[in-house]
């Protein structure tokens, strides 16, 4: 999160939800379809369309899924 979404109409606003555990940089989760903006849209399409993101209905889930503010454990730190 802290990635911008950009209007037609020059405008901005920030995503503050995403891929969760599942897809992240640097501990913050990559926007995917779905993403909250904090205007109150949600990111309905992407250009990229290569990478899928799955959750089972029989698995525990993925940890911060489209959850607000949620920061990945990133990789070699406690």
């Amino acid at each position: 999160m802290g990635d911008v979404v950009r209007y037609p109409d020059g405008t901005e606003s920030k995503i503050v939800s995403g891929a969760g555990a599942a897809l992240a940089y640097k501990g913050k989760p990559m926007a995917i379809v779905g993403s909250a903006v904090a205007n109150g849209d949600t990111i309905t399409s992407s250009l990229q369309s290569a990478t899928q993101i799955r959750e089972y209905a029989d698995d525990t889930g993925i940890p911060g899924l489209l959850q607000p503010a949620y920061l990945a454990p990133i990789q070699g730190h406690a």
